[in-house]
This record gives C-alpha cells, sequence and structure tokens, in this order.
C-alpha cells in the first residue's frame, strides 16, 4: 500500500537529534568529555576508540567554532552519527527485500526508539558504534562483491573497537558467514582476514598504556578490576524485561511527577495520543498483513542469532539498558528478512506515537528540566577542598568537576566503614540528602540508601537548594 510522504517526518526526527540534547548528561558522558577536553584518558578498553573519534570531531568542530565546549562536540558527533545510522538502515532493509515504503517506515520507528533516542542526545559511546554496525551489515548484504566483504568488514571493526558490546553483533556476522552464507571462498576469506585488526588494534594499545599488566586484563577493563562483573540473579531477568521495554518506550518512575507538574500540557499530549489511536482503529487499512518468506541467504538467522547474544549479555549486565539500544534495530531487520508485510498501515501512526510520548516523558524533560541537580555540591567541593565529602551522585560530580578543573583526586568516599572511621577520629563529613519524591529507577533498585550509619552523630543542616523532585540539604556529620 501506498504511504503518505514521510521524508518530512525523517527530516524532523533527524533535527531532533541536534536540537534536543540532553541538558541531562549521564555520569560517564561527563568523563568521556573530560577525556576529550583535557586529552587524558583516551585508551579505553571497552570502548577504545570512542574517544579518539570525539577528540578529533571536537578538534574538527573547533575550526569552524573555537568556543565549542567538549561535550557539546560529543553530542554533535552523536546526533550526526544517529542520523547517518538511520539512512544505511533504510538501505539496509530494503536490501532485505523492504519497498521503499515500509522501509523508511521501519527506518523511523528504529529512529524514535527511545533507547537510541536518549543516546542520540547525549554524550554517551552507543550510537557511533551501532552506526558501524548498521553500516557493516548493509555491505555485507548488499552483494558477494570482495568490496562489499571488505567495506562489511572494516566497519565491524570500527563497531567492535568503538564499544565492545559490538563483539557480538560481529560475532553473529561472522558464524553466519562461516556456517550459514553461500559465498565464495574468497570472500568469506577476504571478510575473516581483516576482522584479524580487531586483536591487531588492541595490542598496539594494549602495548601503548601502562594501566593494566597482562593483555587479557586489559580486554576485560573494568571486569578485571572488579568495577563490573555478571549477574544471574532474579533482579538481572526483572530489569532486562524491564529495559527491553524501555528500549522502546520510556517507563520512568518521575512520569507521574511529570503529569503532576505540567497537568494541562499532558492533557493535550494524551488528548493528541487518543486521537491517533481513534483515527487508526477507525482506518479500514490499519492492520499488518505478512507472509513467511524464503529466505535463501538466511540473513534472519543473522539478526536472531545477534538478538539473542545481546539479550543475554545484558542479561548478565543486570539488565544493563544500554546494551540493548542496538534491539529495535536487530529485531526489524529479522522481521524484513523472515517475512513478506503486504500491508503495513500502522506503522507511521505507531512511529508518531512512539515519537510524541518519548518526546515528552523522556527527551523534552531531560533537555528542558534539571533532573540531575548537583551544582550545590559542586560548588561546596570546590570551595571547601580541605573537607571531606560523601555524595550521594558521587560519580556524577566528581566526573562533572573534572570536566571543568581536570582530572585530580577529590576527598570523596563512599564507604560508610569508612566514613564511620573518619567520623571517630574527630573529622567532619559533609554528605547530601533529598528531600521528596525520589522516583523509582534502575539504580534505586540496585543499591539501596542506609542512612542508619548517622544517628550516633551530629547532623547540622548548612545549606539547601530546591530542585525538580523537592529539596537537597547539605549535612554535616561530626562526632558528638
Amino acid at each position: 500500500m501506498k504511504q503518505f510522504n514521510t521524508y518530512p517526518f525523517f527530516i524532523l526526527l533527524c533535527l531532533f537529534y541536534f536540537l534536543l540534547p540532553t541538558f541531562n548528561a549521564q555520569i560517564d558522558s561527563w568523563f568521556y568529555a573530560a577525556c576529550v577536553k583535557h586529552h587524558q584518558y583516551l585508551n579505553q578498553p571497552h570502548h577504545l576508540l570512542f574517544n579518539y573519534f570525539g577528540l578529533g570531531f571536537y578538534n574538527f568542530i573547533g575550526i569552524f567554532y573555537s568556543n565549542v565546549e567538549a561535550i557539546h562536540a560529543l553530542f554533535i558527533m552523536n546526533a550526526v552519527a544517529a542520523s547517518i545510522c538511520l539512512l544505511f538502515f533504510n538501505q539496509l532493509l530494503k536490501n532485505l527485500g523492504a519497498s521503499k515504503d515500509l522501509a523508511l517506515s521501519l527506518t523511523l520507528f528504529c529512529g524514535s526508539c527511545f533507547g537510541f533516542f536518549r543516546f542520540a542526545t547525549d554524550a554517551e559511546t552507543y550510537i557511533l558504534p551501532l552506526c558501524f554496525s548498521v553500516i557493516s551489515t548493509y555491505f555485507y548484504t548488499k552483494s558477494d562483491k570482495i568490496k562489499h566483504g571488505i567495506l562489511a568488514s572494516l566497519f565491524s571493526v570500527l563497531a567492535v573497537t568503538t564499544h565492545q558490546i559490538h563483539l557480538w553483533w560481529s560475532l553473529a556476522m561472522f558464524l553466519h558467514l562461516v556456517v550459514f552464507r553461500k559465498s565464495s571462498k574468497k570472500f568469506k576469506i577476504t571478510y575473516t582476514f581483516f576482522q584479524f585488526l580487531i586483536p591487531f588494534i588492541y595490542l598496539i594499545a594494549y602495548v601503548s598504556q601502562t594501566e593494566y599488566l597482562g593483555f587479557f586484563n586489559y580486554l576485560s577493563g573494568e571486569y578485571s578490576k572488579g568495577n563490573a562483573g555478571l549477574d544471574w540473579s532474579f533482579m538481572a531477568i526483572l530489569l532486562t524485561c524491564i529495559n527491553v521495554i524501555r528500549s522502546f518506550i520510556q517507563v520512568h518512575g518521575n512520569s507521574i511527577l511529570l503529569i503532576n507538574k505540567f497537568p494541562f500540557l499532558f492533557t493535550i499530549i494524551f488528548s493528541v495520543l487518543l486521537y491517533i489511536i481513534f483515527i487508526l482503529i477507525k482506518k479500514k487499512q490499519s492492520h499488518l498483513a505478512f507472509t513467511r518468506k524464503i529466505d535463501k541467504s538466511n540473513y534472519s538467522i543473522l539478526f536472531f542469532i545477534a538478538i539473542i547474544f545481546h539479550l543475554i549479555f545484558a542479561f548478565l549486565s543486570s539488565g544493563n539498558a544500554e546494551f540493548m539500544v542496538m534491539l529495535p534495530f536487530l529485531l526489524v531487520a529479522f522481521l524484513i528478512a523472515r517475512y513478506n508485510f503486504q500491508s503495513f498501515g500502522p506503522l507511521i501512526p505507531i512511529s508518531i506515537i512512539l515519537l510524541i510520548w518519548n518526546l515528552s516523558f523522556g527527551i523534552i524533560p531531560n533537555r528542558f528540566l534539571n533532573l540531575n541537580s548537583t551544582k550545590i555540591q559542586e560548588t561546596i567541593s570546590t570551595n571547601n577542598s580541605e573537607m571531606i565529602f560523601m555524595w550521594k551522585e558521587k560519580p556524577l560530580i566528581e566526573n562533572r568537576l573534572c570536566y571543568k578543573y581536570g582530572f585530580k583526586p577529590f576527598n570523596f568516599i563512599t564507604n560508610e566503614d569508612s566514613a564511620i572511621k573518619l567520623l571517630n577520629s574527630g573529622a567532619s563529613i559533609i554528605v547530601d540528602k533529598q528531600i521528596g519524591m525520589d522516583p523509582l529507577s534502575r539504580k534505586k533498585i540496585l543499591k539501596t540508601s542506609n542512612e542508619s550509619w548517622q544517628k550516633p552523630f551530629n547532623s547540622e543542616i548548612i545549606d539547601s537548594i530546591k530542585n525538580f523532585y523537592g529539596k537537597i540539604y547539605i549535612i554535616r556529620i561530626s562526632k558528638p
């Protein structure tokens, strides 16, 4: 069936990536921006080349705008990568047999998904490698020409070396090549040969660093340090299920608070959503119609394996939402490789509903509301460098300070036992306490706050500041 013109929708979506960068950049975003700004710690094993791409883009933008902030340069880089990713994904779907209208409709659906949208407007590491994986798969599915095999392998190398999580997508493609793809030996050997660039690049990077002892420890990065690990718990299953949903649509504990704060605005939003749903139901061609296709190239197996690999690893990483950014793209590619769609009327309305919802509950609040209010803690930390601090948002505050002033030690602690020892020795500790709504989040589920250790000591409120969720009190804890 013929769809209405979706190209303006596509252009608008890409513009959103550029025009709505978050005002609440994540913890790691500030660290990467600090690395780029101060030219330090560029060599990070889990996302080896990302900081180098960030530094190159930062210097490139600096040619035209010398006062650009490093974190803003990373915002722009991710917006560019997100737009390129959608362009190549649209072509990839055509390679898999989708019509022009169907390919564009599904591309807009993926581009509106929250997991992709949130990182397209942040300075995190997940959009650039996804872009490389999509480009790699585009060339891999384009033809059996050797030049396409070389390009597919090279972009796969870039994806893995930009973030290790794309090892699973790359491995799925390699398994498909070896077991399921009916290509010439020359194509397979050429593709495999260039894959050896991955260990070669890591070996060069390992030799040039001094922090890690042993190549395996370097490859495993934070896992070898004990800062990350594998989790087989029921909570990991629960978080995996929640974050699979959040890969598509924003679900967060602050949604109720947003509705309470802006009731008139959300009344309009819900009215628009209900109207679209009403039109969708009323419309005669509002159903999907598809049949199983003969998948001679077995591309559906490639995407199915990649989905399983990524889901398992995300589950073992406590249901990490960041490791699921690629799921909508892999799922859509799997469906197109597996089925012929004769009717796809609901896709554009569903994409519009998804876009409005994710903008309303995720992207726009993150752009215009100060949800990570740490300014008072940062000011107190820099003006009282002789004091000891135990901030709840310690990693975020520390990385923001490193971005502003460079990498240097701060008197921050996180361990309660250490705090008690310091207090008993006569030291004072500055802490913060949120009063008001404390929305449910992944961080809150995984790490419960226990303030009982403060009870034997004196507490004195020395400052406070209002934020979106209520009020933050700055408290000095000392021995009686």
